[in-house]
């Protein structure tokens, strides 16, 4: 376990994520007091939530009228919007 303040969590961000891989978890602490823990995902459960959120995105979409095709449409869209 790695007890780690969030200036050093900051500054040095792939060490941190390092020993936490390594150690199996991380304590985040602000001002002396824990707030956050890291701790690594499995592989499966990554690709699990993912599919769980392209499945969310996709019915929300078809609900709003939206299919597959649209998609660069919208992009095209968004990108003259915020230029």
């Amino acid at each position: 376990m790695q007890i780690v303040n969030m200036r050093d969590l900051k500054l040095h961000t792939r060490q941190v994520i390092q020993a936490m891989l390594s150690d199996g978890y991380a304590i985040i602490t602000r001002r002396g007091r824990p707030i956050a823990m890291m701790t690594p995902i499995p592989e499966k459960e990554i690709s699990d939530a993912f599919n769980a959120l392209r499945q969310r995105m996709r019915k929300t979409a078809e609900k709003a009228g939206y299919s597959l095709k649209d998609v660069p449409r919208i992009i095209a869209e968004a990108r003259a919007r915020y230029k």
